[in-house]
């Protein structure tokens, strides 16, 4: 399982995960957003399938406070069992 700080330079950690859980918020824009949080777009979040894991599990949700969307996502990378 990974837990990391997305960033540019952690991107190419992903490709050796097997499993990852994502929690962040999330915009319905493609704009660049004003930070920090900063919010990922559905094709910021797509860089994950991108990268060759495949979406479990998806539960989106408000924050309780400041209802403000958030989304949990299970990825896991399907790997052969021949070593293929």
């Amino acid at each position: 399982m990974c837990v990391l700080a997305l960033s540019p330079q952690s991107l190419p950690l992903l490709l050796s995960v097997t499993q990852c859980l994502v929690i962040t918020r999330v915009r319905d824009t493609e704009a660049e957003p004003d930070g920090p949080p900063w919010p990922l777009s559905d094709s910021e979040l797509a860089q994950f399938e991108s990268l060759g894991l495949q979406q479990v599990e998806k539960l989106e949700f408000l924050e309780s406070e400041l209802d403000v969307k958030q989304v949990r996502i299970e990825y896991q990378r399907h790997t052969s069992l021949t070593g293929s």
